[in-house]
């Protein structure tokens, strides 16, 4: 598993053609003692197997399985290195040795990029901890880069930095890349609840988004185009004053639709009389028309009933912006209502239960709607015995703030990541400012909360397209594109085996494309008052829509992470929690397995959580000598805990 799993980086599958490619052909020994050395080995068992590889081979020049078994089992290490099961195995599995130098390159490369991690996480943890100068920090910078080249960087054994078992935090998203009206509303918010900035900050995108779908389009370049809506997704704990931020954000939403309402309520009225009125009179020509028994009569008032049902008036819709939590049948006859768009936003995750099949008759997930009207692709809804609707581009923007166990539980639905559900979301994973808030928290800026409130009104008032009720289009200049372009090609670059985005390539695969959607955004925030459409993009809104876009790239790894936690991750967080609440320095599986019985049913359950801690450093296992083996009953072996450990962090 790569770093973006929170894991160091390996590829055990290039240790294995290495160390079966020697078996093949030990000739080839030649070609890569000078890039490989043990330690340069990620798995434990490669490591003592390739070892004995390498004494045997400074004196021989044909090696088998047989004579590496025998080896082993000398120095009473044939278990450790899998038994002799594993040797044949991988034996067998190399078919050639022809690629094993490319293949100790892979190992070197991955090697290096543990190092260079382990000395960085060494470097961070000196900075927090110490009062470091300037000049304190270059020269440690030296000093890392020269370990990392000399191949000096310490091992575990020695003193390692634990990997964490919890996600690093990604980067807090700053509230000056946002526009400046929308990002003097994100700090208001955020000062005044007390709440991290991603919470404001990403359901004002969301905000944004509701205002300008259907009515903008972005055209990146010539045959391709995104609409502007987004779905956007901030996991926090309760008690975070969620509902809070998002009814301040979204505050001028109910506002304009009850302003709209007021607005609409006096010709809506007459509509209604009118065409009850109307409706009044079919009925009376109706009934003449079923008891007249002369021929011309009744086809005269045939004409006249058809004639007045193509007059009656059309009753106005109030218009709808946003909804909470909305069943899929009911989704598309709202947005039809409503020009083909509509929001969603809650503080909760019930959304996803409806999604998951909660009202579905059979309980399978429903969630084609839902994936049309993020891409705007044409939707037809069936309704029963009623007319369906039909939607040429429908836009639906989302702005959730679920519980970190919401998350945690949408791999349960395998529909979700299959069909691209989570990779449509834009996350956010903020770190909760319960325990160190000053609970002082100021009240809003008047000032600054008109000119958010004005803004979002003028871009809600903003009409359609008076040529062709289509969406205005907008454009990247040629700094603005270039820009984009950089970007969209460093994605690609990642999504790559071995790349930042390998695990998550279903999102990053969108992510040039929503990187596109919050230019334009930012676009449209920043001419409100104007008319968006008469302007270019310029490189300056496209940096900032990159820079988030980037930031949110972090934030999807560790949501992912998440959504994917390990079970047996869990676990050894359990143990890890033991030892810290048990402050010991050393103990037995016995031990652990005694004391957290109601966590693990059988030693091989706690073995795999042990086997994680020691992957990651938290602790390592003596060394058992071979006297000692050889002396009688094997006593149990002793797991001691990594000195190194931050337990405030865990």
């Amino acid at each position: 598993m790569g770093v973006n799993s929170e894991m160091l980086p390996r590829s055990i599958e290039a240790e294995q053609a290495v160390i079966g490619g020697l078996i093949l052909d030990a000739s080839r020994w030649k070609d890569i003692q000078a890039h490989i050395q043990v330690k340069d080995f990620c798995n434990k068992t490669h490591q003592i197997i390739f070892h004995v590889l390498e004494d045997l081979l400074r004196g021989r020049s044909v090696i088998d399985t047989l004579i590496l078994c025998e080896e082993l089992k000398k120095t009473n290490k044939l278990e450790d290195a899998g038994g002799e099961t594993y040797l044949f195995e991988l034996a067998n599995s190399a078919l050639s040795a022809a690629n094993i130098l490319h293949h100790a390159k892979i190992i070197k490369e991955k090697s290096l990029q543990r190092d260079a991690i382990i000395a960085c996480r060494q470097l961070q943890e000196e900075i927090t901890s110490k009062k470091l100068s300037p000049k304190d920090i270059e020269h440690k910078l030296k000093t890392v880069l020269h370990e990392i080249q000399s191949g000096q960087v310490v091992g575990y054994e020695e003193g390692q930095w634990a990997v964490p078992l919890n996600p690093v935090s990604p980067p807090q998203i700053p509230s000056d890349i946002f526009p400046g009206w929308l990002g003097n509303m994100i700090e208001e918010i955020s000062g005044s609840t007390e709440t991290p900035k991603e919470l404001p900050a990403m359901n004002g995108l969301a905000v944004l988004a509701a205002c300008c779908q259907k009515k903008f389009i972005i055209e990146p370049e010539e045959g391709y185009q995104e609409p502007l809506n987004v779905w956007t997704l901030v996991t926090l704990e309760p008690a975070n004053r969620k509902s809070s931020v998002m009814k301040h954000m979204s505050e001028p939403l109910h506002s304009w639709e009850k302003e709209q309402a007021e607005k609409l309520k006096p010709e809506i009225q007459r509509a209604i009389s009118d065409r009850k009125t109307i409706e009044e009179k079919i009925k009376v020509m109706r009934k003449e028309a079923g008891v007249t028994k002369d021929p011309l009569e009744l086809e005269n008032l045939k004409r006249l009933i058809a004639m007045e049902e193509a007059n009656l008036p059309e009753i106005k819709s109030i218009p709808r912006i946003w909804a909470q939590d909305i069943t899929p049948e009911n989704l598309g006859v709202k947005m039809a209502e409503n020009a083909e768009r509509l929001a969603i936003f809650s503080a909760e995750g019930g959304i996803f239960e409806i999604m998951a099949g909660l009202y579905s008759k059979k309980g399978n997930a429903n969630i084609d709607i839902f994936l049309q009207a993020h891409a705007g692709d044409s939707i037809r809804v069936d309704r029963g015995s009623r007319e369906p609707v039909f939607m040429s581009a429908p836009a639906l923007t989302m702005g959730l703030a679920p519980q970190p166990s919401v998350l945690q539980s949408l791999s349960k639905t395998k529909e979700f990541r299959g069909k691209g559900l989570l990779a449509r979301f834009l996350f956010a994973i903020p770190k909760s400012n319960l325990g160190y808030r000053k609970l002082c928290g100021s009240s809003i800026s008047l000032n600054i909360k008109n000119q958010y409130s004005e803004s979002i009104f003028a871009l809600l008032n903003i009409e359609a397209n008076s040529e062709n009720c289509a969406p205005y289009v907008l454009k990247f200049d040629a700094a603005a594109y270039a820009e984009w372009k950089e970007f969209s090609k460093y994605v690609e670059v990642e999504l790559r085996d071995g790349g930042k985005f390998e695990h998550i390539r279903d999102w990053a695969g969108k992510l040039a494309g929503a990187a596109a959607r919050i230019a334009g955004l930012f676009h449209c925030a920043l001419y409100a008052r104007d008319n968006p459409a008469a302007y270019r993009i310029n490189k300056d809104t496209t940096v900032r829509a990159i820079t988030l876009a980037a930031i949110l790239s972090e934030h999807a790894l560790v949501a992912f992470n998440l959504i994917g936690a390990d079970s047996n991750i869990e676990k050894a967080k359990k143990v890890l929690s033991w030892i810290k609440r048990k402050q010991i320095t050393k103990f037995t599986a016995r031990d652990c397995f005694n004391d957290l019985r109601g966590s693990f049913g059988k030693m091989v359950e706690l073995q795999q959580s042990l086997d994680i801690l020691v992957e990651r450093f938290y602790i390592y296992l003596e060394t058992i000598t071979h006297s000692e083996k050889m002396a009688g009953r094997p006593r149990s072996q002793i797991y001691y805990v990594n000195e190194k450990i931050n337990w405030e962090q865990i």
